[in-house]
């Protein structure tokens, strides 16, 4: 019963951060932010490295070594490891490890140990002290998962946290030197 309960009140507590980081989205949005961004999942994504590049063609599979720099129209992702499974037509998805840095045209600025962008779905999968940054928000926890054309992210795991500052601010500088976007909003 009392591990029921605890289970439960556990997940009332994701329940509201995941809740209140959608207000900061939408009182970030609604307030100067602009609209959400014009998001399109069937841009080129290209992946560039300082260390090394190797493609098994038969396995259909990249990997990049050495201050990875992934980009799309509307993000650019730095990290020190990066594979890519693609298909005949197109990438099906990315994983990146070490020093994850993400940059949204949102703006949102992302950090994590580990991160999966599932192309097909636009969706992010990230893990190991996550912290998502908002002008008007900061959210942490275990893993995070963001939607990028819904703009939504459901966070799970103990210590999440979520902290709102109607006053806004700047965001704080990333852990390592990672570019912006070059896509602008509409």
């Amino acid at each position: 019963m009392v591990d029921r309960s605890l289970r439960a009140s556990a997940h009332r507590r994701r329940a509201a951060t995941a809740i209140g980081f959608g207000a900061a989205v939408v009182v970030a949005v609604c307030d100067g932010a602009g609209a959400p961004p014009d998001r399109d999942a069937q841009a080129p994504i290209e992946m560039t490295a300082d260390g090394n590049l190797t493609i098994d063609m038969v396995k259909r599979i990249g990997r990049a070594r050495g201050n990875v720099i992934i980009r799309r129209r509307d993000f650019v992702v730095c990290c020190d490891e990066a594979e890519a499974r693609y298909g005949a037509k197109t990438i099906e998805k990315v994983s990146c490890r070490g020093n994850v840095v993400i940059h949204t045209v949102g703006p949102t600025r992302i950090t994590a140990g580990w991160a999966e962008f599932r192309v097909a779905a636009d969706r992010l999968v990230l893990r190991g002290g996550v912290v998502v940054w908002r002008p008007r928000g900061r959210l942490t926890g275990r893993r995070i998962e963001y939607d990028l054309s819904a703009e939504r992210l459901d966070v799970s795991g103990p210590g999440s946290s979520l902290v709102f500052s109607p006053d806004g601010g700047a965001l704080p500088a990333a852990a390592r030197s990672c570019p912006q976007p070059t896509k602008a909003r509409r």
